[in-house]
């Protein structure tokens, strides 16, 4: 029988994405999303904050480099996957969950200095009025 593995999240940026790229040339942003359980504990409100390392690939890894910022609260969508790797200084095996982005929003407005980044959009073009001037008498139909 097949699974499905699907993970969302909506929560707050706790940095700008850190932009590298891999041997192959491709552009991965990696960042942190902070998500917060709110709950009434003997009259108390009590939180906890969970940090998620989000990871966003080629295209999408460009466009996050592009409007995510600190702050900005987001919704974003993908797999939970564990990477592992040897320890350069004999420290054994080391592994860290990340979220392998499929997609991301940016929820809200966007950050002032985000939009001074964006291109902004053209305004379409005027078009001249083409409205027969003169006698409607000489129309034909």
């Amino acid at each position: 029988m097949a699974s499905f593995h699907q993970t969302i999240l909506i929560g707050y940026l706790g940095s700008d994405p850190d932009v590298r790229h891999a041997p192959s040339g491709a552009m991965v942003a990696t960042f942190r999303v902070a998500c917060t359980d709110a709950w009434e504990s003997n009259g108390q409100r009590q939180e906890h904050t969970e940090w998620y390392t989000c990871v966003a690939w080629r295209k999408l890894g460009e466009r996050a480099q592009r409007l995510l910022r600190k702050g900005a609260q987001v919704w974003v969508r993908g797999k939970m996957k564990t990477r592992t790797w040897e320890d350069r200084n004999g420290g054994g095996k080391r592994s860290v969950q990340e979220l392998q982005l499929d997609d991301f929003l940016l929820m809200g407005s966007m950050p002032e200095e985000t939009r001074e980044r964006e291109p902004r959009e053209r305004e379409a073009p005027v078009m001249p009025d083409h409205t027969p001037q003169g006698n409607d008498d000489d129309l034909p139909f």
